[in-house]
């Protein structure tokens, strides 16, 4: 029964290391480096997942003052379930310096906080989840590529990973948090 059972135990644990998509599968340490799957956009709670987001949006959200002159410009994609009132929701955002477009670059955020190219967050009605870069740690890659009309292609591979606490007013994040693959963000 023993050998058995140790044998049990270690295809579960070739399963969880070796078998992408299984149910036991790990993030990467760091997503910021590894490369995007190149697969349709999916969010994950968990083992729960949500691969209808069907609202992909990016918007100019604002910009830098410097000496009364624009510096950088502050561009923000919102991955939704529903157009209005959704479900879930996924923002991140980025800087690019004035007069130029995110078209073609990619941005990073590094797990510890030495890199933060993006700023992130995830919010869940059912159950109820507020997650951003201000109270947790995590890591994401934003590659986006050339516009097309008024649609902007692009992937993104955030990775929160659970089991952390929330450093301002201690909220447990139990299970981690992917956003992973490819969209098509209409430019509003």
């Amino acid at each position: 029964m023993r050998n058995v059972h140790g044998t049990l135990v270690s295809a579960i644990v070739f399963a969880a290391v070796v078998i992408p998509g299984s149910a036991f599968a790990q993030q990467p340490a760091d997503c910021s480096t590894a490369p995007v799957p190149d697969r349709p956009l999916e969010l994950s709670f968990g083992s729960q997942k949500i691969s209808a987001l069907p609202f992909v949006k990016v918007n100019k959200i604002g910009g830098e003052l410097s000496d009364g002159k624009l510096v950088s410009e502050q561009y923000q994609v919102s991955v939704q379930d529903q157009d209005v009132f959704a479900d879930v929701e996924v923002t991140f955002a980025v800087t690019v310096p004035a007069g130029q477009r995110v078209d073609g670059k990619t941005f990073r955020t590094a797990p510890g906080g030495n890199l933060k190219q993006v700023l992130w967050s995830v919010k869940r009605k059912e159950p109820s989840l507020s997650a951003s870069f201000v109270g947790f740690s995590a890591s994401i890659r934003v590659e986006f590529g050339k516009r097309g009309g008024d649609v902007l292609p692009g992937r993104v591979y955030l990775c929160v990973p659970g089991g952390q606490t929330e450093k301002m007013f201690g909220t447990k994040l139990p299970d981690p948090i992917t956003l992973v693959g490819r969209f098509e963000a209409k430019i509003r």
